[in-house]
């Protein structure tokens, strides 16, 4: 019997076969749904639930260790907004750390402490680090900016790492813009197409086959890219040169 599901962990892979051993395919987040269809020994078998939908846009499936989800409850309120939220074992930021949560991870909040909330049994986040779920940021470049430096993992969505289609889908959710989760998705679901010579601008998104960068202005991009194996900015002009020699020229320029 399908059911929704929820992760109940930072965050835990979406995996292509039922077996540790898989590709990673994507992740989910804490609080992040997941309709389940049938479970297969350790692992249930289902569909992610985006944290932002793209109203007919395709969805990943995969498998999920049936540990790292619980049955939905309430709604969830709240977000985290740092890359990385403490969650504190008491009402005081020098007590014990339990886990840290990653940016987007949507919380249930069960009570209110002046300066903390509780999201469960011994279970603290600090409010600076949540807001409401409804409110969004403005510029999903500075939000893609600020993963600079994390590392790239494939498959990965979260601020534990991530790559290039993921650092996309991350930072349009943080301005509640629905998103496929794969860079040829991206191309073709995301924006307009726009003359490969066209002078570029911030938040214009760069295709090549099986990979996407993030314009920063006209000159200099930020992507989460195997080659310096982290998400890096750096001029498009020297990446384009790159990327080419192994993935081919540049095949799309969209503009949100």
């Amino acid at each position: 019997m399908s059911f929704l599901g929820v992760c109940c962990v930072p965050r835990t892979p979406v995996l292509l076969s039922p077996q540790t051993s898989s590709s990673l395919e994507t992740e989910l987040i804490y609080g992040q749904a997941f309709l389940t269809q049938r479970q297969e020994g350790r692992f249930i078998k289902g569909t992610v639930v985006p944290l932002c939908p793209l109203v007919g846009g395709p969805v990943s499936q995969g498998y999920v260790r049936a540990k790292d989800l619980k049955m939905s409850g309430p709604e969830a309120l709240y977000k985290i907004t740092s890359l990385k939220a403490p969650v504190f074992s008491k009402k005081n930021i020098k007590s014990p750390i339990k886990f840290l949560l990653p940016f987007g991870a949507r919380l249930v909040v069960e009570s209110s402490h002046r300066d903390f909330i509780r999201i469960g049994r011994a279970q603290y986040v600090h409010q600076k680090h949540i807001a409401p779920a409804a409110e969004h940021e403005t510029d999903f470049v500075s939000v893609a900016e600020r993963h600079i430096g994390l590392p790239y993992i494939w498959g990965g969505i979260s601020s534990d790492g991530l790559d290039c289609s993921g650092l996309v889908q991350t930072s349009l959710w943080a301005i509640g813009q629905g998103c496929p989760r794969n860079s040829g998705e991206q191309k073709d679901g995301l924006g307009t197409p726009i003359d490969l010579q066209a002078p570029l601008q911030r938040g214009d998104l760069v295709f090549w086959p099986g990979h996407v960068g993030i314009m920063q202005d006209e000159k200099q991009m930020v992507h989460a890219n195997g080659f310096h194996m982290r998400t890096q900015s750096e001029p498009l002009k020297a990446a384009a040169q790159r990327i080419e020699k192994s993935e081919g020229p540049i095949i799309a320029i969209k503009r949100l």
